[in-house]
């Protein structure tokens, strides 16, 4: 792909080349639909996910390393979620329910990390979608 090309995947996504994903046989997808053929392949092949599982299990170092790695690089966001996690522990905060359809189980959505402490309470779906959205708006 040249660098000024854009094409469209066959879902009708615009593809440039900072959202190409080129797969082993040549095929080029956006990586939202990568994404979704993944999510999908996992999902229908216990055996990938067993392994991914087994290998996550028997390396803890791989995993540790990773973690500290991600926790150097957002040490922001890494402090953020400590102080929330703990104010919710000590009954400083008390847990909401999601914004959007009111499930009880939550998780703390920061729109500033500066601000650790005020956060939307989102179920683990929107959270998600929460950050799909920004994640998109960068782009």
């Amino acid at each position: 792909m040249e660098t000024d090309e854009i094409k469209l995947c066959k879902n009708g996504h615009l593809m440039t080349i900072n959202n190409t994903y080129i797969r082993k046989n040549g095929y080029e997808e956006c990586k939202e639909c990568h994404r979704i053929y993944m999510r999908r392949y996992i999902k229908d092949h216990p055996k990938y996910r067993k392994r991914k599982l087994e290998t996550q299990r028997n390396s803890p170092e791989i995993s540790r390393k990773s973690v500290s790695k991600w926790k150097l690089k957002n040490r922001i966001k890494d402090e953020a979620h400590m102080k929330i996690r703990s104010a919710v522990k000590n009954g400083l905060i008390k847990r909401g329910v999601c914004e959007i359809c009111g499930s009880t189980k939550t998780e703390g959505h920061h729109d500033d990390y500066n601000k650790p402490l005020e956060v939307r309470w989102l179920c683990k779906q929107h959270h998600k979608d929460e950050h799909r959205k920004i994640k998109l708006n960068k782009s």
